[in-house]
């Protein structure tokens, strides 16, 4: 059973204000040729919801553009309609953070269990990432899975990136631990990118939203 503690009191709160900001209006106005993975991150931004993305990009294949124009729409609504537009993906909210996902499923990288996981509230979220994907787990299913490193900004940040709680997580996945970081800094959104291309694959790891 996973356990993730970010502060008890912090962790009921940022789920239960992620929850209903699902309901908050938004507006995006006269936005054009946003891929998928783009609309829904300016959506949970506007929305100041922490999430997580995770997509798989095969070299050559065309992604789904999307044009925002909306006034007065619910978050919910609006992250509908980006999945029944490319239907190659879900979303789900799960733990008080909304992830975005591929409909065949998840990645196996972001579903291999780590021991424990713990980070201070003094570190940035590119730092709490870097030393997530530096676990003796993660490298060892990194090389099992053949993936290589593709340019992945987990260092450095402005203030803005700091986490506003620790993390103190056990058993749990990286999908967890990342969504963890997210929650811990209140409007965070990662992006977990894999790309597959004549054979190679590499994976990426980024924040879209601060």
């Amino acid at each position: 059973m996973a356990l993730i503690a970010l502060g008890q009191s912090d962790q009921t709160a940022n789920k239960a204000k992620s929850s209903d900001a699902l309901e908050r209006q938004i507006d995006l106005k006269n936005i054009e040729f946003l891929t998928t993975a783009s609309a829904f991150s300016r959506t949970l931004s506007a929305g100041s919801i922490p999430g997580g993305i995770s997509r798989v990009i095969a070299c050559g294949k065309e992604q789904v553009k999307h044009a925002l124009n909306l006034k007065s729409l619910p978050v919910r609504q609006v992250l509908d309609a980006i999945v029944l537009a490319d239907p190659e993906y879900r979303w789900q909210i799960k733990d008080g953070v909304v992830n975005l996902f591929p409909s065949s499923g998840w990645p196996a990288l972001l579903n291999v269990r780590v021991a424990e996981f713990n980070v201070d509230a003094s570190v940035s979220v590119y730092v709490a990432a870097g030393k997530l994907f530096q676990l003796p787990e993660a490298k060892r299913a990194i090389a099992e899975l053949h993936l290589a490193h593709g340019y992945n900004r987990i260092q450095g940040g402005s203030s803005s990136a700091y986490l506003k709680s620790p993390v103190h997580c056990k058993d749990i996945t990286l999908l967890e631990a990342l969504n963890a970081i997210a929650l811990a800094h209140g409007r965070a959104v990662w992006a977990y990118s894999e790309i597959r291309c004549n054979g190679r694959r590499e994976f990426t790891v980024e924040f879209l939203v601060l």
